[in-house]
């Protein structure tokens, strides 16, 4: 990829750390990977929690941890998106199983 990005560094499960970048009022948040590329984490992977709301969890320019859940690729059309969450329940498990050396 021309992020600099390859299947073993961005693929589903992994945890990484993002920076936020917009907070919507739909409470889907959006942020940018060390790569540059632009990622989402939509309401239902806020939290484990009912009815959480992003503005109060988080703040524009914080860097959080989350785990990959998909990787959309459009290559043709140099489109990139990453979904991500921060539900506790899933960062909580790790991402041992992904990142065991082969």
């Amino acid at each position: 990829m021309l992020s600099g990005e390859t299947p073993r560094t961005l693929r589903m499960g992994l945890i990484i750390s993002v920076l936020i970048i917009r907070i919507e009022t739909t409470d889907n948040v959006t942020v940018r990977l060390d790569s540059g590329i632009e990622g989402q984490i939509t309401a239902e992977y806020l939290s484990d929690e009912m009815g959480a709301k992003a503005n109060k969890m988080f703040k524009k320019g914080q860097t959080v941890q989350v785990v990959v859940v998909d990787v959309q690729l459009d290559l043709p059309a140099d489109h990139f998106h990453v979904v991500l969450s921060t539900h506790f329940t899933d960062l909580n498990q790790g991402d041992a199983l992904f990142c065991r050396v082969k």
